[in-house]
């Protein structure tokens, strides 16, 4: 069993996740955007083999793929700098590289692909659904991220909440909440306006 792990030492935040809609090649986003905490080294979600540098075409800049044992494939994009070499053995305490913008980045982050059984970009007008060789990488790391589950009441309260004062998204909402993802200072004083 392969065990899987933050790419990040010092935690990280989400900033755009697996699945949003957007002007994507593929009509929706097919990894996770994440930023470190702290220290900006991103390290391997698990171990495995360095299976190709800068292989998957411009947009995102500087990346790595890993092969992991259970045959699923992640990739690293928009790194600042990359530390390791095509075939090259890695655990968990190798450093890819830094985060960075290189590519087609707004802003620096890492953004994190997991490909099951090798990458594949998937057509547009697919949906995550119909994709299913992508995964959410949070899923994967979850057990491990010291998340601790949300209670119920406050997955409630959050559909109180979207409900009564008649918030679009209410699905985008209430993954955040299920997931512990942090909101950003923008989202914070939209909810405030909304109930003022």
């Amino acid at each position: 069993m392969t065990n899987y792990q933050p790419p990040y030492k010092a935690g990280y935040k989400v900033t755009c996740p697996f699945g949003e809609a957007g002007s994507w090649a593929a009509g929706w986003h097919i990894g996770n955007d994440l930023v470190g905490l702290g220290d900006k080294h991103v390290y391997p979600i698990a171990e495995g083999v360095v299976r190709s540098i800068n292989a998957h075409g411009s947009a995102y800049g500087k990346h790595v793929t890993v092969l992991h044992p259970d045959g699923k494939e992640s990739l690293y994009a928009h790194l600042a700098s990359i530390s390791v070499k095509c075939g090259q053995c890695v655990t968990a305490d190798t450093v890819l590289g830094i985060e960075g913008e290189s590519g087609n980045a707004n802003g620096k982050h890492l953004h994190l692909e997991v490909h099951n059984g090798g990458y594949r970009y998937p057509p547009k007008g697919s949906s995550p659904k119909s994709c299913t060789w992508l995964i959410d990488v949070l899923t994967l790391i979850k057990e491990v991220d010291n998340m601790t589950d949300v209670p119920q009441w406050q997955i409630d309260a959050c559909k109180i909440v979207c409900e009564a004062k008649g918030f679009s998204g209410t699905e985008d909402w209430l993954k955040k909440v299920e997931t512990n993802q942090p909101p950003t200072w923008g989202e914070i004083f939209g909810v405030l306006a909304k109930c003022l």
